[in-house]
């Protein structure tokens, strides 16, 4: 700092020696200070805008491209026509009932797949009618069996099937006439490749017996 340096700041001390801010004063110089420049808040708010439309953008092209993946997964390949040809000759057929001394019943079912497909991982379901004071009703409930090994192509298994007998009760249920499903896939293990087989057996008589 030279002379005239030093000349002036004595002289301003000596000018402002005495003066003081009131408190309100010193909020009012506080707030100035801690206010940002407008060129701060433009600039920021420069950036908000930017983001906002980047993430616009980015969901205008992005929603799309997902909706089209959503659907292709949906969909699928589709079947050919003749998908299903022949599955008609597919056959579940109880063979047996044997009455087992702790009140249960087994019964023997075959699968007789006698369509030109395979049939994997497939579960055989049993269920018999609701006896009804003026006839008989569909049952919700069932007992389900899976079939470990594939069911090939002009094959025929059978298996046992043990029911429960606090589920099927005689006085409850008509256990003369069973009602067998089975699902599995065809061929594949694919979603589209699922399908399902009904059918009834209504020739079981009291002692047995198939008729």
């Amino acid at each position: 700092m030279d002379e005239f340096d030093r000349k002036i700041s004595r002289e301003m001390k000596q000018r402002v020696q005495g003066i003081s801010l009131t408190d309100q004063g010193k909020e009012q110089v506080q707030r100035e200070i801690s206010r940002p420049s407008a060129k701060t808040r433009k600039r920021s708010y420069f950036t908000w805008t930017v983001a906002v439309a980047a993430a616009a953008l980015f969901l205008f092209l992005a929603i799309p491209l997902l909706q089209q993946s959503i659907s292709e997964q949906d969909s699928g390949s589709p079947l050919p026509d003749d998908f299903y040809d022949g599955m008609e000759k597919l056959e579940l057929n109880v063979l047996e009932e044997k009455k087992l001394d702790d009140g249960t019943t087994e019964y023997m079912i075959e699968v007789n797949n006698g369509t030109k497909r395979n049939i994997r991982q497939a579960v055989v379901s049993i269920s018999f009618d609701i006896k009804l004071e003026n006839g008989i009703a569909g049952n919700p409930f069932k007992q389900s069996w899976g079939i470990p090994q594939d069911i090939e192509a002009g094959q025929k298994i059978t298996i046992p099937m043990i029911t429960d007998a606090g589920i099927f009760k005689e006085v409850h249920v008509n256990t003369n006439s069973a009602t067998l499903d089975l699902v599995g896939y065809l061929d594949e293990l694919k979603p589209e490749n699922i399908f399902s087989a009904h059918q009834s057996n209504s020739s079981i008589d009291g002692e047995g017996n198939v008729e």
